[in-house]
């Protein structure tokens, strides 16, 4: 009985414009506010909830946001193209690293091995989430960011192991 109730809620059609909603409006003045701010952005901060309540909010909006609830378009809009553009480059050479540190780095069938591949799918996995949030500002961010020092000090172990050999992490902490 109860299997026929979840059923019924997954067969009915998803309507993308509710879910996407107030987020959908959030990008639009998003954009709105790069488009009038083109070089250097609005400023990092709070400055997104002023302009949008006091400029770019649509009529009837009932909420104050504090961001674009999007990453890329916050990033874009907070620091302008500079700034977006630093955001990519470090945000591509942290998963150029870990790809590389997985496929070719760490030998098969090892705990580091498995344990960057799980870190790197998790990063993955925050970096879509920043598609529709602002996880800079949530505590998310630290999860993000440990893990990407893990990455990096299993890319140094590597290092290690490949110039002195395996004998080299013995004993030693990193």
């Amino acid at each position: 009985l109860h299997f026929i109730k979840v059923a019924e809620c997954f067969s009915k059609r998803i309507d993308v414009n509710m879910l996407l909603g107030e987020r959908r409006l959030l990008w639009q003045s998003g954009m709105r506010m790069i488009k009038d701010h083109p070089v250097i952005g609005i400023g990092y901060g709070k400055t997104f909830n002023l302009l949008y309540k006091s400029a770019y909010a649509p009529r009837g909006a009932t909420q104050d946001h504090s961001s674009a609830h999007n990453i890329f378009l916050e990033f874009a809009l907070e620091m302008g193209p500079l700034g977006l553009t630093v955001f990519l480059w470090l945000h591509i050479m942290i998963f150029v690293s870990g790809f590389r540190l997985v496929r070719r780095r760490l030998r098969p069938n090892t705990f580091a091995r498995a344990l960057a591949a799980g870190i790197l799918i998790g990063l993955i996995g925050v970096t879509f989430n920043g598609l529709a949030n602002y996880f800079y500002k949530d505590r998310l961010i630290l999860i993000y960011w440990l893990f990407v020092g893990i990455i990096f000090s299993l890319n140094r172990m590597a290092s290690r192991d490949h110039v002195a050999g395996p004998a080299s992490l013995k004993g030693s902490a990193v």
